[in-house]
């Protein structure tokens, strides 16, 4: 699916961009469901862990040219699990070119760094 309208330069983010940013990360997540979950190997004990996507969160942040998005998933216990998403313009709109399951503190370390900014929410 490639969206007509082109998202905004850099990252002035009117809400067009909001809602393209949001349509890229669901289009995302649909893709990589298996059976209505999304399969996450747990890399420290290579057990297999099934998670349920459940709310977007309407806050975004700007990563350089790029944004990230987040989003709340949920294990078999129904403990909450972050996602974030890394998403960067590519000449037909947006495209997320990383994904961080349960690993927040290096995006911490990024916005302690000042390299990570809120822009929205």
């Amino acid at each position: 699916f490639v969206f007509a309208i082109l998202p905004t330069a850099g990252n002035a983010l009117d809400m067009q961009g909001q809602v393209l940013l949001q349509t890229t990360m669901a289009q995302h997540i649909e893709r990589h469901m298996v059976n209505g979950v999304i399969p996450h190997v747990v890399l420290d004990d290579g057990i297999v862990v099934d998670l349920v996507p459940t709310e977007a969160h309407p806050m975004i942040l700007s990563y350089g040219e790029g944004y990230v998005l987040c989003t709340d998933f949920r294990d078999p216990e129904g403990r909450f699990v972050n996602v974030d998403f890394y998403v960067a313009q590519g000449e037909e709109g947006y495209v997320i070119f990383q994904m961080e399951i349960d690993n927040r503190a290096p995006l911490h370390a990024l916005m302690e760094q000042g390299k990570v900014k809120k822009i929205v929410g």
